[in-house]
């Protein structure tokens, strides 16, 4: 019996790959590992629901696109924070109003939820008519965390959105 190889991740350090929407005319950068088949559900995927679509990175990070419906970034905050108020689940919210993400401006939430007390950091903008909202939601598990290649699931929202670009 042969001894089975380890991957060497830490060749992947610093690295990206470029995920593109050609939909929606967008593109941000993620961990090249993820390109790697042993990652590839930490890879950026996109998928529709109803009239929106959503584009997860492993199982915490996710960014949806919906239709504004002419609300502005603010009017759906407000909205969704009505909502989130309405239900005792949500506690520690702090919200950021014309908060900057690489070239983006925007709402920042910050909340905690359900009983386990699992962090939320949500960041809201629009964009023509729709509304972007990129979200890392903790579920345990930090199954995409790559220590070698220094990649770790907390740091995949906050490299979405430093590199988010529109590409038209």
């Amino acid at each position: 019996m042969s001894p089975t190889a380890t991957p060497d991740f830490a060749r992947f350090e610093g690295a990206f790959s470029t995920y593109t929407n050609e939909e929606f005319g967008f593109a941000f950068d993620y961990p090249a590992v993820y390109d790697e088949e042993l990652f590839l559900l930490c890879a950026p995927r996109a998928y529709v629901s109803g009239d929106s679509t959503h584009i997860e990175m492993g199982p915490g990070t996710v960014l949806s696109i919906l239709p504004a419906e002419g609300r502005t970034t603010d009017e759906f905050v407000d909205q969704t924070l009505a909502e989130m108020q309405a239900s005792a689940d949500y506690r520690d919210l702090e919200v950021g109003r014309g908060a900057r993400a690489g070239n983006l401006v925007g709402v920042s939430l910050t909340y905690r939820f359900g009983a386990l007390n699992r962090l939320a950091l949500v960041f809201v903008f629009t964009w023509r008519d729709h509304v972007y909202v990129a979200q890392y939601l903790t579920y345990g598990g930090f199954v995409c965390d790559v220590p070698e290649a220094s990649v770790y699931e907390l740091d995949l929202l906050s490299l979405m959105l430093r590199t988010f670009r529109f590409t038209r």
